[in-house]
């Protein structure tokens, strides 16, 4: 199939942006390569060949035709392992790493052979239907996240936890199913969307049962298809950590929606796992990018993924939501909220973005992620100073969430259009709109006088920003630009 791309790298050369999602097919680690060099997305260890093969074929070209019969063989018995790698291939391309000192023996690009030619069609036969319906799923819920944010999330300033909960469980969600149920068939994602559509339309209309119901299976449906890719053989703690992650973040957007429920200990749960979400999935991004524009300029980024520091950022984060659950906005859940925005801060500094010279996506990227650090910060001087749990709360979702969510939506689908991030004028120009929008937010309670019309500015920054993306988007203009 035309549309996947699945390259083949040693581990001895450096990664690069267009690498995309990179992933290790060994049986055993490398010799001499520190994991936060590779940047790895996972390591597919069942998806090489067994270590009895490899003995026998002890790199004999004169067995590699017979060896490649067998390593299908292997394959085949065990499609599980590879999987993956079909389904990363279907969002973006995709890069296999191998350790083998001989650049003419590349296994895994058989392995990447064997994942194409299986979903490939066959000379003689038609395509599968499932095949030729199947969609991204950010082309339908980025448009619609972004006409919500613009619209709806406005008209939600009535009550401070009606504003909140909707832009978590409606916008936030739909950025997350946009963004993690990758390609589906239509009719299943056409299902999983309206669902989502029903309960924000149950929301505005006021029918709190009928959105609770609607706002249920959606979580559900998201759940079942999300959270299974983030668990199976091969994965580091840090990386399984996602499916409990994701599960929680889909289960406590239900409860959000009954209005009798004290919303108060469900907002600091819900605002510290988007935290954990995007701390993660962030840095995941920001990394190889940045170690990619400084490749080009012929320098080498040593701090990446920062494995060491991203467990502790894991750890602590989880400590925080177990800590708010049972006690909310206390001493027991800031100690571990502020040692996470210093981690965060640290980890953003090690990137040395301003180094990126002429990413100006990579420099909007950072500042969404330096509103983590901001905004975690003023979440953990609520006990401790006193302070209005609603500035913690715009500062992480209309800084952090914001930010990046609206630079992460562009840059997808500018990806789809093959068109450079750092060409496009609307980067910098959303970013800046929605700083504008979050820092007149968090102003407001130093203007109380002026909190209508201060409230009004930062909702004409924040909806004009999306509005602008939403043009982008739906009209796709995205071939032309740069």
């Amino acid at each position: 199939m035309s549309g996947f791309t699945i390259a083949v790298k040693r581990v001895y050369d450096p990664a690069e942006a267009s690498d995309g999602q990179r992933y290790l097919v060994d049986r055993l680690w490398p010799r001499g390569i520190k994991r936060e060099t590779l940047a790895l997305d996972g390591w597919l260890k069942a998806a090489a060949p067994s270590r009895e093969l490899r003995r026998w074929f002890g790199h004999d070209p004169g067995r590699w035709e017979e060896f490649k019969r067998r390593y299908f063989a292997e394959l085949e018995q065990h499609p599980e392992a590879w999987r993956p790698l079909l389904e990363a291939a279907r969002q973006g391309p995709v890069t296999l790493l191998y350790a083998a000192a001989d650049r003419s023996i590349t296994t895994p690009w058989h392995c990447a052979s064997s994942c194409w030619n299986d979903c490939r069609p066959k000379p003689g036969k038609h395509r599968m239907s499932g095949t030729e319906t199947r969609m991204h799923a950010w082309r339908w819920f980025f448009p619609a996240a972004a006409l919500h944010a613009a619209l709806v999330i406005p008209l939600s300033l009535q009550t401070a936890t009606s504003h909140s909960s909707e832009m978590l469980t409606g916008f936030g969600l739909a950025v997350v199913a946009g963004y993690l149920l990758r390609n589906l068939p239509r009719r299943p994602l056409a299902g999983v969307f309206f669902l989502w559509l029903g309960a924000r339309l149950a929301w505005l209309f006021v029918v709190p049962g009928l959105q609770t119901i609607l706002q249920g299976l959606f979580a559900a449906a998201v759940a079942v298809i999300v959270v299974p890719r983030f668990v199976g053989p091969g994965r580091k703690w840090r990386n399984l950590s996602l499916a409990p992650l994701l599960a929680l973040l889909v289960a406590v957007s239900v409860p959000l929606q009954l209005p009798w429920l004290a919303h108060q200990r469900l907002l600091e749960v819900m605002i510290l796992l988007y935290a954990w979400l995007m701390a993660f999935m962030g840095g995941r991004l920001i990394a190889p990018a940045a170690a990619g524009a400084r490749y080009h300029q012929g320098e080498r980024l040593e701090a990446r993924v920062q494995p060491a520091l991203e467990s502790w950022l894991v750890g602590l984060l989880a400590a925080a939501v177990i800590a708010a659950a049972i006690a909310p906005w206390s001493l027991v859940s800031a100690l571990p909220i502020a040692a996470t925005a210093l981690l965060v801060a640290i980890r953003l500094y090690r990137w040395q973005l301003w180094r990126c010279r002429g990413r100006i996506d990579l420099w909007c990227l950072g500042w969404g992620y330096a509103w983590i650090a901001v905004g975690l910060m003023l979440l953990a001087a609520v006990p401790t100073l006193g302070l209005d749990f609603r500035t913690p709360l715009h500062g992480l979702t209309i800084g952090a969430m914001g930010t990046l969510t609206f630079n992460v939506m562009l840059r997808t689908a500018m990806q789809r259009g093959k068109v450079r991030p750092q060409a496009d004028w609307l980067i910098p120009t959303g970013t800046l709109l929605i700083t504008a929008a979050a820092l007149l937010r968090l102003a407001i309670p130093v203007s109380v006088a002026q909190v209508a019309m201060v409230a009004g500015l930062s909702a004409l920054c924040w909806s004009t920003a999306w509005l602008l993306l939403l043009v982008r988007v739906l009209i796709r203009p995205l071939e032309s630009v740069g």
